[in-house]
């Protein structure tokens, strides 16, 4: 009588087809702290407090699943006179969060009004909004049959 070595320990096949591939795809992810200083050595930037900052780094970098360049471009972004600050780094990525809490048509409309000055804003939307209601009335007139008034 022969038994399959599967049948008699079916973890076996369980062990054989054990892909380790998806462990080393997370090491890639990882936090590289010294080329994170070689940028900062490059730009002329420096730490507000090393210990906690470099720390607070690593949680970030951990939270957003980021690496090492994507967490050094907001770091440099947000520093200011040469100095990374981990806290402004936080209040830009909560800004960013309420920001992509808006529709994209609410989105559109905070873009156009970013893009120009309040004035020209108000402007537009008003010629929008009056050509809107002129558009309308037409419509109205069309529908009921009456003669347009100039």
């Amino acid at each position: 009588m022969t038994v399959s070595l599967s049948q008699a320990f079916p973890e076996i096949e369980e062990l054989a087809s054990y892909d380790e591939a998806p462990v080393r795809a997370n090491l890639t992810n990882d936090f590289d702290l010294d080329h994170f200083r070689q940028f900062m050595a490059r730009d002329g930037l420096r730490f507000q407090d090393e210990q906690s900052d470099v720390l607070e780094l690593f949680k970030i970098a951990d939270e957003k699943k980021w690496t090492w360049f994507e967490t050094y471009q907001l770091a440099k972004g947000t520093a200011v006179s040469q100095v990374i600050s981990v806290k402004r780094m936080r209040e830009k990525l909560a800004q960013q969060s309420v920001a992509s809490n808006f529709s994209p048509k609410e989105a559109t409309i905070i873009r156009e009004a970013k893009s120009k000055t309040a004035l020209q804003f108000l402007a537009e939307i008003k010629q929008t909004r009056n050509a809107g209601i002129i558009q309308a009335e037409r419509d109205v007139l069309k529908t009921n049959g009456r003669p347009r008034l100039a």
